[in-house]
This record gives C-alpha cells, sequence and structure tokens, in this order.
C-alpha cells in the first residue's frame, strides 16, 4: 500500500483525537478529509490504521473524523482521570454518569433530534431539576414495585437524592457536595471533549450541542442507562414510548 497513503489515513487519526478539538476548516484537515472522500486507498488505509490501534470509524464527513476505542487495550480508551481528581469517590463518579446520560437523553430527546442536524441547547439549572426528578421518579418505582430490577442507576439515583441542588458559598461559587456542582463538572468535561459548547451564562450555564456529541450519541443510545432515563423522561412528559 502506498506510503502517502497511509500517512494520510494516520493524520486523519491524529486529527480526530486532537484535543482540542481541531476544525475541519483547517486546510491540511480538509485536504485529508477530501482524499478520504475521494480516494477508495486511502479509505482502506484508514480501515487497517484504525483496526491496529483499536479505533472504530464512526463518521467521516466535510465536518470532520469521528473515532471511538473499540478495543479495551486501545491507548485511546477514554480515561477518567481528571474527572476522577475532581470527584471524590465511587458514589459521585456514578452520579457523573448518570448526569451525562441525562444530559445527552434531554438533548436528542427524539428520533428527529439524534439523526437530524440540530444544535439544542441546555442549561445547568435545567439538568439539575431533571437529574432529581428522575432520581425521585426511579425511587417512587422501585417503593411500589416489588419486582423492579435494581441496577447501578439506582445507587446513583439514591446519592442524587442525599445532596443539596445547590448551595452558594459567600463568592458566589457553587459548594462541593452538591448536585450542582457535579452537572458544572459534567458540562465543563463534555465542553474539554468538544461535545458542546457555553452559549451564555443564563441559567447557570447555558449549552448547546455540537455536531461531534451527537455522532456518539448514536453509539450510546444502545446503553441501558440511557433508556432507563429516557423512559423516565417520557413517563413525566405524560407521552408514549420512544
Amino acid at each position: 500500500m502506498n506510503g502517502d497513503k497511509i500517512r494520510t489515513a494516520a493524520y486523519l487519526v491524529q486529527c480526530a483525537l486532537h484535543r482540542p478539538a481541531l476544525k475541519a476548516t483547517e486546510p491540511s484537515y480538509r485536504e485529508a478529509l477530501a482524499a478520504w472522500e475521494t480516494d477508495p486507498s486511502v479509505r482502506e488505509a484508514m480501515v487497517h490504521v484504525c483496526g491496529g490501534l483499536g479505533l472504530r470509524i464512526l463518521d467521516i464527513n466535510e465536518h470532520g473524523a469521528f473515532l471511538a476505542s473499540d478495543s479495551l487495550l486501545s491507548p485511546f480508551r477514554p480515561r477518567l482521570i481528571n474527572i476522577s481528581s475532581r470527584l471524590a469517590n465511587v458514589d459521585e463518579r456514578m452520579m457523573f454518569g448518570l448526569i451525562v446520560t441525562t444530559i445527552m437523553a434531554i438533548y436528542y430527546e427524539n428520533q428527529a433530534h439524534l439523526y437530524g442536524d440540530l444544535a439544542p441547547s441546555l442549561s445547568a439549572r435545567e439538568v439539575v431539576d431533571r437529574v432529581a426528578e428522575i432520581a425521585e421518579a426511579r425511587r417512587e418505582e422501585r417503593d411500589h414495585n416489588e419486582m423492579h430490577d435494581a441496577s447501578d442507576i439506582d445507587e446513583a439515583c439514591d446519592y442524587v437524592l442525599a445532596l443539596p441542588k445547590s448551595a452558594p458559598t459567600e463568592t458566589g461559587q457553587i459548594k462541593a457536595g452538591t448536585l450542582r456542582r457535579i452537572v458544572d463538572y459534567a458540562f465543563a468535561h463534555l465542553a474539554e471533549e468538544g461535545y458542546v459548547k457555553l452559549r451564555s451564562e443564563d441559567d447557570g450555564g447555558t449549552y448547546f450541542a455540537l455536531r461531534k456529541f451527537r455522532i456518539y450519541a448514536k453509539e450510546f443510545a444502545v446503553m441501558e442507562a440511557y433508556h432507563t432515563v429516557k423512559d423516565v423522561l417520557k413517563k413525566q412528559e405524560g407521552g408514549p414510548h420512544a
């Protein structure tokens, strides 16, 4: 296989994994994306390069290359080192997962949003309220249904209900040990990874979802936690299942 094709494929991988995220308008990136579109040899090389690195191609289009780890041994498997340093214990990290799942479920509440090309927005204050509502709904379901199958999401919900929603410090910051503080961490993490972008400071910070989040959301839409959150949201709205 031609070395230039392999270098182009490897460069696409570099661009896809770059932090902070590269804009597809950067000339070299744009040229590599065009090569993927028009040159079968580049596409073949990309498949082999990604396969060797434990990566899976989610999508490659004019907006960029979107990859996901596809192997436990891949060095590109997401690491939660930064999250772990911010969140003190396992309960907080479980709650972090529930919050991120809730953010995704609200952004992409239906198939039109998940497969369209919209940029939905969401505020930290709204997420705090919705996560608390989800936790309360799960507890009520568990209390009234002897056949309820407990899962990790129930442990996360119990921890949510044990925390105050929000409590400002004397300097106006949000105190640690509150639901709002972990919601802020969740949005900060998503912004760092290029999934969302701050639109305004309204309601504790309002963020709009970037295209990358929608592409990755399609992968996570098969997860149990995602469907659990979606079911609770639908019941609260009084609508049919998605």
